[in-house]
């Protein structure tokens, strides 16, 4: 959450003249800078862990991560098995909507636009508790027919869900989310998620050191620009322990 320290710690990797980063990519120009003009200037080879940002702004040499946009379609398809055809979904993200934020929202969309009795309204709050309970009741008191929520950036999940079961009980409503948080598993164990989508991140740091050491070895060159996607699936509160 430091990203100001963050920043200065890729910026020290650089000045150093490591040989290569892997980082888990932040969607800022600050951090799009630093990765095009200065690494670059150095011929410092980055990969981007987890979250990914977009190449053209980063010069980054590949991704190594989940595939966000399937993950959105995942969502989406399994929302449907469970609310069915119809219904107001909220989608709650967060204000900055970084790069893999809005690809797990195209994937989203991509499923429900074939749906149109499915309605969709789109919900930005910070990550701070107050606000996503304010943009959670006031989402609410907007739609008080919502079917489903759907937390785009899972760190809102558990604020969201709190005001949720405060208003109301939380059985009826149909809710989603990402593992990123810490708190998404007991969440799902919990029964206060339907569903959760399952990352692979030690398959992450794995493919990505090999595919550096690949890199710096000269031994595959060029990198896939596209990444190298691990592997993803839907977890189910029903299937929970």
């Amino acid at each position: 959450e430091d990203r100001e320290g963050f920043l200065k710690k890729i910026e020290l990797a650089i000045d150093s003249k490591v040989d290569g980063i892997l980082v888990q990519g932040l969607d800022t120009d600050e951090f799009k800078n630093l990765a095009k003009i200065k690494a670059a200037f150095y011929g410092i080879p980055i990969i981007t862990v987890a979250n990914d940002v977009p190449m053209a702004d980063s010069l980054r040499r590949t991704y190594v991560g989940s595939d966000q946009f399937l993950a959105g379609q995942m969502i989406a398809r399994q929302l449907l098995s469970d609310m069915g055809r119809s219904g107001t979904v909220i989608l709650m993200g967060d204000s900055r909507e970084e790069y893999y934020q809005r690809q797990r929202l195209n994937g989203i969309h991509d499923v429900l636009e074939h749906y149109p009795d499915v309605k969709t309204e789109y919900v930005e709050t910070s990550d701070a508790k107050e606000r996503v309970i304010a943009a959670t009741q006031g989402a609410m008191n907007r739609i008080p027919d919502v079917s489903a929520f759907v937390a785009v950036k899972s760190s809102i999940a558990e604020a969201m869900i709190q005001e949720i079961g405060r208003r109301s009980r939380i059985e009826p409503y149909h809710i989603y989310s990402f593992d990123d948080s810490p708190n998404s598993a007991s969440l799902l164990e919990q029964g206060k998620l339907d569903g959760m989508i399952e990352q692979s991140p030690e398959a992450m740091g794995r493919i990505g050191v090999n595919r550096m050491i690949e890199w710096l070895k000269g031994e595959t060159v060029p990198l896939d620009t596209e990444g190298y996607h691990t592997e993803i699936r839907m977890a189910k509160a029903a299937d929970a322990p």
